[in-house]
């Protein structure tokens, strides 16, 4: 069965991408049961991550052993097969949070399938900071999957608690292929990954 994660890349008081989690979150059972898959949620707040300090960068260390939540993030992106990551904007990047949290990573996304969806309460849909995260997780060797996708003035698609408002059918199928794209790439690089 194909595993992916679902990542929340923001921490801050009143931030809206709860309300896109939310709906992740809501819609997994069903996914779950038409792709074949099992559906994963990483929320940074919850996860805490202290602030990167190592002594050696983590490219350079890939086989060393954390402490705490900082293992945990790193084996639940191991044991992924693909990761969506869910980023507003802010000052035209991705948050600060979520680069600390990718400066722990090593080797756990390389040759896997990513998923970027950016988010803002403006027309924008924060797109710059998806475009900030595509390059990173690029770097970091992943496949991140083009069109990345903006929701734009997300209050006015979602509710708090990630049900969607009325006349968003075509979002709701948006983001429902953007789950089963995913998926289909996870699995066809979990299945034949490159050996040299």
């Amino acid at each position: 069965m194909t595993k992916l994660t679902v990542v929340l890349g923001s921490t801050r008081e009143g931030r809206m991408g709860e309300w896109v989690f939310n709906y992740f979150k809501n819609q997994a059972q069903n996914w779950e049961k038409e792709y074949n898959i099992s559906v994963s949620f990483v929320d940074l707040k919850q996860l805490n991550l202290p602030f990167f300090y190592e002594a050696v960068a983590s490219l350079a260390n890939p086989d060393r052993q954390l402490e705490g939540n900082a293992q945990i993030w790193l084996d639940t992106l191991k044991d992924s097969d693909g990761v969506i990551f869910l980023t507003p904007e802010y000052n035209w990047a991705t948050t600060a949070v979520l680069r600390n949290a990718l400066d722990y990573v090593s080797h756990q996304l390389s040759k896997k399938a990513t998923r970027v969806i950016s988010y803002a309460p403006h027309p924008g849909g924060g797109f710059d900071g998806g475009r900030d995260l595509s390059v990173l997780l690029y770097k970091l060797g992943s496949f991140v999957l083009p069109n990345p996708i903006a929701i734009r003035t997300l209050q006015s698609s979602f509710t708090p608690s990630g049900e969607l408002l009325p006349d968003q059918d075509s979002l709701h199928q948006q983001l429902s292929n953007s789950v089963k794209e995913l998926a289909y790439y996870a699995q066809l690089f979990k299945n034949n990954s490159f050996k040299v």
